[in-house]
């Protein structure tokens, strides 16, 4: 009866540290990351720019919208502009996106112009 005890106690304290070896494993990520931006590619064509997170769903916060807008000097041509979605008229403080509509993702480079033009806007 006593060894039954002992091994229930085992058990519980083993589970105890994986739950909170895997918490600490999920959420830490190095300070760089987090303030890393990452390009997010939709199905809908939709590339969104932003601090991208998986837990405890895939979100985007500080989030920024790529459109092609028609250049003003030359309306055969059409440029591409970063919107910060802070300025839209819902103004989300963060994104949550459907992992199934995400074609890729990935980081933006330190010397792209959307890197540019995000340290540009801040």
């Amino acid at each position: 009866m006593l060894k039954l005890k002992e091994n229930k106690s085992l058990l519980i304290a083993l589970i105890v540290v994986i739950v909170v070896v895997g918490f600490a494993v999920i959420n830490y990520s190095p300070q760089s990351a987090k303030d890393a931006y990452s390009a997010v590619y939709l199905r809908t064509g939709e590339v969104y720019v932003g601090k991208l997170s998986f837990f405890p769903n895939m979100q985007l916060k500080d989030a920024f919208l790529i459109e092609n807008v028609r250049d003003p000097k030359d309306s055969t041509k059409t440029n591409l502009q970063l919107t910060p979605l802070k300025n839209s008229v819902w103004a989300p403080p963060v994104i949550y996106l459907n992992s199934d509509q995400v074609v890729f993702y990935g980081p933006v480079g330190e010397e792209s112009n959307v890197a540019k033009a995000l340290k540009a806007a801040k």
